[in-house]
């Protein structure tokens, strides 16, 4: 088995391979062929990680087909097939060592045998998955129904996911591990690590999530916090629509300091659609030091949640749920102890009889409503105001975006277009955030002050890829690829980028993100419709091994395919129309045909850095209007041919770290050359100089 297909738990993989290791490697070829990238991608992020964001929406399994799937399948594929491939990988790769499905479970599954989803929630015996189907269903007909084995997959995917810290540069927020307990343990659930003594509410948030993931969240929390501090107060319901954030909220606040202070306890219940007790009971033991020898059931929880100080969370509450039969005593002044629930009902508030009640929605409305500035106050944009809140559907980061677009903006032209944008697809809050972000994107695309912003952020959807980014190394890439031609306006492209809440900026300014959901809408709705006539192919990941057909590149004004496996090109594609084409980290790529740029007479920037060419064909040297030309790091050349004269055009000439030992005399003709970079290389040893000509 090789290395990086092995579990985690397998420190030492020669001594514990297993067939739950062999499980999971087959999960992971699974997800290799679902989605076409690579294990490891260029910046070394490993597949399940990238993955399990479209796999999962808090502690269930909810597909994003979109993101996740191979995209070169177009959409052409059988739905019901694919997801019995993404729960057979799901279940083999994400589930604890000891509940991963057995193969043979994973071949019934596959074969059809087996619903894909009962991979999730096979019964555990002493470690071992149950044989067979049949005698689990004798075993539990009596005392399991359906919630019990939701249960299993949302215990078992919440416990894997809160027992994993979190830091942020170096700093380890104080995290609540939840373990699984025996007799033994008593009061070891509680695992502390280190914290600043002082942490504000506002730095502990943006450890869970950046800021543009829930606006102004501290903000949110604070309102939270202050009445969990009165002690008039013991429950809080907090209410909003599908996707307003109520979970992300909540999970921000499992984790501050001061409620693992004051609490002893911190539980987190998902309640399943249909209340019961049962489910409920479970999940709260999972998360106690109980003894094995105890019954899990209503008597046995009240007597120890009364003599504990407990903070319960219980997240998507829809119906009225008794706490009472679930074993929960009632939180009191005089016990100090909390419950914070999640609804999307202010009358299952009502019912249960919480002591405060928090409308996230008005909240984010009025939030919002800040963010735009004083302009919104005027009272012929109140009205619009209200309806593009409306049409975002109340999701906290539409909304954001939204507020960032249209700040200080008193125009009543752009905030009736903004409707018009957002009513372009109909946005509902039954349809998925998806359909909102592209409406709201698009908007915040086309808010952006000109075409050159736009550039640079198309080009850094292509060159993220999920990972943070250096200041330096994205306008290094916008200089490069000819987007802006100073550091200095890349250093304001990427405050403005920032100010419009499109990229997210590190604590020390250095480092900046794309959120891969954004990213994946701009490279799939957003830049195709503004920039129809150019092809874009995604970098890293694609490992593409061939170009596109040849009768695709007619008609193209700039073709980006860097980042992919391509070992040849096509002879004489026919490009008059071609101005940039972007090749570089083709590693495979030896060899450009002949008469490969021959119909390519409009080319002015072209990227070939970091191949394994040898030479330029003649036809390069034909490229009159060629402005830009990166060879950097093509390690195999070590010659430029003196034809190089006739690019009377070029402007930059970039040959930085081949292993060329001296320029023809023929550079001197390049009168509008403003930048020279080459490394030269004594030809006997081939020892770097590191000398660098500008």
């Amino acid at each position: 088995m090789p290395f990086e297909y092995a579990p985690k738990e397998d420190e030492n993989i020669l001594q514990k391979i297993s067939e739950k290791s062999d499980v999971y490697s087959f999960g992971v070829v699974l997800l290799e062929v679902i989605t076409g990238r690579k294990i490891f991608d260029e910046h070394r992020v490993d597949i399940v990680n990238w993955a399990k964001p479209f796999m999962f929406k808090g502690d269930s399994v909810e597909i994003n087909y979109n993101c996740l799937v191979d995209s070169a399948l177009k959409g052409d594929y059988i739905k019901s097939e694919m997801e019995l491939m993404i729960y057979c990988a799901a279940a083999s790769v994400y589930r604890p060592s000891k509940l991963r499905p057995r193969m043979k479970q994973i071949v019934e599954a596959l074969e059809g045998k087996m619903p894909s989803n009962e991979l999730w929630v096979a019964e555990v015996n002493t470690g071992k998955a149950s044989e067979s189907r049949s005698s689990k269903a004798g075993d539990m007909s009596e005392t399991t129904s359906s919630p019990f084995r939701e249960l299993k997959e949302i215990t078992e995917a919440s416990n894997l996911h809160w027992s994993k810290a979190t830091s942020s540069q170096g700093i380890e927020p104080e995290i609540m591990q939840i373990q699984e307990m025996h007799a033994k343990s008593h009061y070891s659930a509680l695992e502390k690590a280190a914290t600043p003594s002082e942490t504000s509410l506002e730095a502990t948030a943006h450890n869970v999530m950046p800021s543009s993931r829930l606006m102004k969240v501290y903000h949110i929390l604070n309102e939270i916090m202050t009445r969990i501090g009165n002690p008039n107060i013991s429950t809080i319901g907090v209410c909003g629509g599908e996707g307003v954030g109520k979970t992300t909220l909540l999970e921000a606040l499992k984790i501050q300091p001061v409620i693992r202070d004051v609490f002893q306890f911190v539980i987190w219940v998902t309640v399943p659609k249909v209340p019961n007790p049962r489910v409920v009971q479970l999940q709260i033991a999972r998360q106690l030091p109980l003894t094995d020898k105890k019954p899990i059931n209503a008597w046995t929880l009240l007597n120890f949640l009364e003599g504990v100080k407990f903070f319960l969370i219980l997240d998507g509450v829809q119906e009225f749920i008794s706490l009472n039969t679930v074993g929960i005593p009632d939180p009191t002044p005089e016990n100090g102890c909390k419950i914070v629930l999640t609804t999307r009902s202010e009358q299952v508030c009502d019912r249960i009889s919480v002591d405060s009640k928090i409308n996230l929605e008005n909240l984010l409305c009025k939030l919002f409503w800040e963010n735009v500035g004083e302009s919104i106050y005027s009272s012929n944009l109140q009205l619009l105001a209200r309806k593009v809140v409306d049409l975002c559907c109340y999701h906290s980061h539409a909304i954001f975006l939204m507020s960032k677009a249209l700040k200080d903006e008193s125009n009543v032209d752009v905030w009736n277009n903004a409707i018009e944008t957002l009513n372009m697809q109909a946005a509902s809050p039954e349809q998925e955030l998806e359909h909102i972000m592209v409406n709201v994107l698009k908007f915040s695309y086309l808010r952006l002050p000109d075409d050159t912003t736009r550039r640079c952020l198309k080009n850094g959807a292509l060159f993220f890829e999920n990972e943070k980014i250096a200041r330096k190394s994205l306008i290094d890439n916008w200089i490069s690829n000819d987007l802006t031609d100073t550091y200095q306006k890349g250093r304001n492209v990427l405050e403005t980028l920032v100010t419009a809440g499109l990229l997210e900026r590190s604590e020390d300014g250095q480092f900046f993100t794309l959120h891969e959901i954004d990213r994946c809408i701009l490279l799939e709705y957003i830049v195709p419709t503004e920039e129809a006539q150019v092809l874009f192919l995604i970098n890293g990941g694609m490992g593409l091994t061939k170009p596109p057909k040849v009768e695709q590149w007619e008609g193209l004004i700039e073709i980006c395919l860097m980042d992919n496996d391509i070992s040849e090109l096509p002879i004489s594609p026919s490009c008059p129309k071609l101005r940039k084409l972007f090749l570089e980290r083709n590693y495979k790529l030896r060899i450009i045909p002949p008469s490969f740029f021959d119909n390519m007479p409009a080319l002015q920037v072209l990227n070939l850095s970091r191949t394994s060419i040898k030479s330029l064909p003649e036809s390069l040297f034909k490229l009159f209007n060629l402005r830009r030309l990166f060879l950097n790091h093509c390690v195999l050349i070590t010659t430029l041919s003196s034809k190089v004269g006739e690019l009377k055009q070029l402007e930059v000439l970039d040959l930085e770290g081949t292993e060329i030992m001296y320029l023809p005399k023929e550079v001197g003709q390049l009168t509008n050359l403003t930048c020279l970079e080459v490394s030269f290389f004594e030809p006997t040893s081939q020892r770097r100089l590191g000398q660098s000509v500008k």
